[in-house]
């Protein structure tokens, strides 16, 4: 099963809001996190990139002003996987990450 996730660090409770209103989702919160996770079988991964990277590249000042700066924002792809571990991403895929500035970070384990 694979997993997307995008994290968000915050600073204070009032930003736990404004970011699940900037993203028009609602996100969870652990340690200082911002976490909002789909499954691959919820969602394409293309589409679950560009919802964020959309509002990122139009509002990303907002967030600036509110110190949460793009350094703050990671993508993940969680995948636990049987035998062997193979991925591929389509250029769409990374050129969205790249051009939004957010770190890109990959976890496999075998069930």
């Amino acid at each position: 099963m694979m997993y997307y996730s995008f994290r968000i660090a915050y600073n204070t409770t009032q930003d736990i809001m404004y970011l699940n209103d900037f993203f028009s989702v609602k996100g969870n919160t652990t340690s200082g996190m911002w976490v909002y996770e789909k499954s691959s079988e919820e969602t394409d991964l293309l589409e679950f990139i560009i919802h964020f990277t959309s509002k990122l590249s139009d509002k990303k000042t907002l967030l600036i002003e509110r110190d949460i700066l793009p350094t703050d924002i990671t993508f993940w792809l969680l995948y636990a996987y049987k035998n062997e571990c193979n991925m591929e991403f389509p250029p769409k895929v990374m050129k969205e990450l790249s051009s939004s500035s957010i770190t890109f970070c990959l976890s496999c384990w075998e069930q």
